[in-house]
């Protein structure tokens, strides 16, 4: 990899108390296509009485995705998210938002009814299903429209 980085498009210092205070300043390197986290790095190195004094920061990858070109944090539902605007190859422009739901994103709570033959189906009184013999040219219809995502994230079904 010969790219060389260094071109800072947009910087964000994250609003306070939206995220671990671990995420105070981030900011993208358009070059390697990097937003970063500037952290306090905590190693006792000499820091200003050196010949060349170390930064008493360093960067953290936080996201990579190509050709960033600005950041924000802008409303979304009661709170806040970050927006990130980029441009693609046929020079239209993106724009994605990132919101920090805990460590991980959590998993959707599934819930799904089967219907059978135009009947529902459950055995026992909580309406689990279990194991189901279904024969050739049984009709089987699946909905899971009681399905819940805790981050409030839009839920899909294929």
């Amino acid at each position: 990899n010969n790219k060389r980085g260094g071109h800072i498009v947009g910087n964000a210092f994250v609003p306070k108390g939206l995220w671990p205070v671990k995420y105070q300043y981030l900011f993208i390197d358009f070059i390697f296509g990097t937003i970063y986290n500037l952290i306090t790095d905590t190693r006792q190195e000499c820091r200003l009485e050196c010949e060349t004094p170390v930064p008493g920061y360093r960067n953290e990858t936080f996201h990579q995705h190509e050709l960033m070109v600005d950041m924000f944090f802008g409303p979304y539902k009661n709170t806040q998210a970050m927006y990130i605007a980029s441009r693609s190859s046929t020079s239209n422009t993106n724009v994605f938002r990132i919101r920090y739901t805990g460590d991980e994103n959590r998993i959707p709570i599934a819930r799904i009814h089967i219907d059978m033959n135009g009947e529902p189906l459950s055995n026992s009184d909580d309406n689990s299903v279990g194991y189901v013999t279904i024969r050739v040219g049984e009709a089987v219809i699946f909905d899971g429209i009681e399905s819940t995502d805790e981050d409030g994230d839009n839920l899909t079904y294929h």
